[in-house]
C-alpha cells in the first residue's frame, strides 16, 4: 500500500489556495482524503512526493500536521474499506469544492444534504456502503417530496445538490470509484415567478417611512429599481471609482457573475448618491468589509428586516426584500415594451432565458431613457 500527498492546482479557493489531498493506493484501488491544509500551489510540488516547501513561512508547522494525518491513515485498507453514505456526505462537506462557496450558500447546501441524510437514515442505508444507493431509492424520495406539496423546481434543485455531491466525490477528488446517482437526470423545473402587483411597486416608490432605518432601506430599494435592478451585493460593493460624473454613468463588474453592467446617472440615482455621500471609498457607507465573505449578507439582512416591517404595516404583501426591486424593474420594463435583449444586458444576465424567470407569468410583451419610461409606465 502506498500513501502520498498531491495538490490539484486547478482546484482553488477565492484566495488562490488549494487543498492538500492524501492518496491511499493499493494495487489499482485508491481513494483520496482531503486534509485541512490549504496552501498556494507555488509552495507544493507533486514530484517525488514532496511536501510543503521550506519557502513557505509555516512549512514546519504544516508538514507536522500532514505527518500526523499521514500516520493516522497509513493502516487504512482501501481494498476492503468502502465509504458509507454518511462518510461520503461528510467528505463532501469538508472538501475544497464545498468550502469555496459563500457561507450563505454553504448553509443552504448543508440543509439539503441534512434532509437527504435523514431520509437515508429512515431507509436504513445511511451507514451502509455508498454503492448500495440506487436510483429507485432516490426517486422514491423525490415522489415523497412531490406528494408533500414541494414545488417541482425545489425537488429538482435538491436532486441537483445530491448529484453534485457524488460527482465531486467521484470525478474531482476521487474519494469513491463510481457515482451511484449518475444515471438519474435532473430536469429543469419551471422557475418563473408570479408577477409582482404593479400597485405594490407604486407603493414602494411613494410610501413614507416612519424611521431612519426604514428610510434607508427604501432608498436602497428605490436605488436598485432605478439602477436597472442592481443587486444588493453590487450596491454594497459600489465604489466611487465606478461613478463617472462627467459622462453621468456608473460602470462595474457584478460581484456574483463578474459580468459588466452599466447604467446612466438619472435624477433619482444622482439624488440618492449625493444624499449618502461619505468620506469612504464606497458610494454608501455600510461598514462593508470586502475581506469578510458574510459582510454583504449581514447588510442585506438588516435592510430586509426594515423592509419587512414597513411592507407589513403598509399592506404590501408581495414585496419585502431587496431582490424584489430587480424583479420589479424587469417586469415594468417589459410592460413598457423595452427590448428583452436590452433588459437582459442591463441586468447582466448571460441569456434572455434567465431574464424570463423575472418577468412573471402574466408578462409576455417585448420592445429607449429609462427613468422617464418607468415612471410613465407606473403613472408616477
Amino acid at each position: 500500500m502506498t500513501l502520498y500527498f498531491i495538490l490539484k492546482n486547478y482546484i482553488r479557493q477565492r484566495d488562490g489556495k488549494s487543498n492538500v489531498l492524501l492518496t491511499i493506493q493499493s494495487g489499482t484501488k485508491k481513494k483520496r482524503v482531503a486534509t485541512s491544509v490549504f496552501i498556494e500551489p507555488k509552495y507544493f510540488s507533486n514530484k517525488h512526493n514532496q511536501w510543503i516547501k521550506r519557502s513557505h513561512p509555516r512549512h514546519a508547522e504544516l508538514n507536522t500536521h500532514l505527518a500526523e494525518f499521514y500516520n493516522k491513515h497509513r493502516s487504512e485498507d482501501v481494498t476492503t474499506s468502502i465509504p458509507s453514505l454518511s462518510a461520503c456526505i461528510d467528505q463532501y462537506l469538508n472538501s475544497s469544492f464545498f468550502l469555496e462557496y459563500r457561507p450563505s450558500h454553504q448553509e443552504r447546501l448543508q440543509g439539503v444534504l441534512t434532509d437527504w441524510r435523514e431520509f437515508f437514515h429512515e431507509s436504513g442505508i445511511l451507514n451502509r456502503p455508498y454503492n448500495q444507493l440506487n436510483s429507485k431509492t432516490v426517486k422514491s424520495k423525490l415522489e415523497l417530496m412531490k406528494k408533500a406539496g414541494t414545488s417541482q423546481s425545489t425537488v429538482y434543485k435538491k436532486l441537483g445538490v445530491l448529484k453534485r455531491c457524488f460527482t465531486v466525490l467521484c470525478d474531482e477528488i476521487e474519494y469513491i470509484s463510481t457515482n451511484p446517482v449518475q444515471s438519474i437526470t435532473v430536469p429543469k423545473g419551471t422557475t418563473t415567478k408570479e408577477k409582482l402587483p404593479v400597485e405594490e411597486v407604486k407603493s414602494m416608490l411613494t410610501v413614507k417611512p416612519k424611521s431612519h432605518a426604514e428610510q434607508f432601506a427604501l432608498d436602497m430599494w428605490r436605488f436598485s429599481f432605478f439602477a436597472q435592478g442592481i443587486r444588493i451585493s453590487d450596491i454594497v460593493d459600489l465604489r466611487k471609482e465606478h461613478i463617472d460624473w462627467k459622462n453621468r454613468r456608473v460602470s462595474k463588474n457584478q460581484v456574483k457573475t463578474k459580468n459588466a453592467i452599466s447604467f446612466a446617472i438619472t435624477d433619482e440615482i444622482e439624488q440618492t448618491l449625493k444624499k449618502y455621500d461619505n468620506p469612504t471609498e464606497f458610494a454608501f457607507d455600510l461598514s462593508h468589509d470586502p475581506n469578510d465573505s458574510r459582510s454583504a449578507d449581514r447588510i442585506n439582512s438588516r435592510i430586509r428586516k426594515s423592509l419587512k416591517g414597513l411592507c407589513k404595516r403598509e399592506g404590501i404583501k408581495r414585496i419585502n426584500k431587496m431582490h424584489d426591486a430587480r424583479r420589479a424593474f424587469t417586469q415594468i420594463a417589459v410592460d413598457a415594451k423595452l427590448n428583452i435583449q436590452d433588459i437582459s444586458a442591463s441586468l447582466g444576465h448571460s441569456s434572455t432565458e434567465v431574464t424570463h424567470q423575472y418577468i412573471g407569468k402574466k408578462s409576455n410583451h417585448i420592445n429607449p431613457e429609462l427613468e422617464d419610461i418607468l415612471k410613465k409606465q407606473l403613472e408616477l
